[in-house]
């Protein structure tokens, strides 16, 4: 009696374990998930964008290598926490120690700092471009027209779509130069946009958009020129 006992005990035992072992991986996956899709990613060291990327966060993980304007490789590896937080580990071709610290917001903006032989200290940004096609913010929808200056003179002015929180454009400066940028608005009014694959012509910006309509920021280029923009929806 004492050995059936024992058995349906330690079945029974055996059984719990299973089942929380697979409602633990069953929740860390949901977790891992969370965070999953396609980020653009813009790095800026002082006043200079020194690179932009594409992101691909996939179960939680990060595997990229990034070659910033001065053509140096960086290998990123990591993942994310369940509460956003990046665990990071970066390894690159001039064999400088890096380190980086950063999150992602449930709305899909990413941001961070990165120091190179704890000397230079740098920061990252960027946005999710893709993951769920029904998810979709319209509340900043309309046309906007964007100014961009640089010590009180106007570069560049645009007039750009938002339909569901994102926009593609080009913007063209006065010097000919033209970028080809993705934004994206988070809930809270935030914007980014960044260039896509761009090594040695690079545009970033960050600002917020509030809900009447108005948009202020600040961009970056990889040569180091950096400035103001400002906007207001027109319709």
């Amino acid at each position: 009696m004492k050995q059936i006992y024992r058995k349906y005990f330690i079945t029974i035992v055996f059984l719990s374990l299973f089942i929380s072992s697979c409602q633990l991986l069953s929740i860390n996956k949901i977790n891992l998930n969370k965070y999953d899709g396609i980020y653009s990613v813009s790095f800026i060291c002082g006043e200079n964008c020194i690179a932009t990327s594409i992101v691909n966060i996939k179960d939680g993980k990060i595997e990229e290598k990034i070659q910033n304007i001065y053509k140096q490789i960086f290998k990123v590896s990591g993942f994310v926490l369940s509460d956003g937080k990046l665990k990071l580990s970066i390894s690159s071709t001039t064999k400088k120690n890096v380190k980086a610290y950063g999150s992602i917001s449930i709305d899909g903006i990413l941001e961070g700092t990165y120091s190179i032989d704890e000397t230079r200290n740098c920061k990252f940004s960027g946005f999710l471009i893709t993951k769920n096609p029904n998810e979709k913010i319209t509340k900043y929808d309309g046309i906007y027209e964007i100014d961009f200056k640089r010590n009180g003179k106007l570069m560049a002015r645009t007039k750009v779509k938002i339909k569901n929180g994102a926009f593609h454009t080009f913007i063209i400066t006065k010097n000919k130069n033209i970028f080809k940028v993705n934004g994206k608005i988070s809930y809270k009014g935030k914007i980014l946009l960044n260039t896509i694959f761009s090594m040695n012509n690079g545009l970033t910006a960050s600002g917020l958009i509030s809900d009447e309509g108005s948009i202020k920021g600040r961009y970056y280029i990889s040569d180091g020129i950096n400035g103001h923009f400002s906007g207001k929806l027109i319709r």
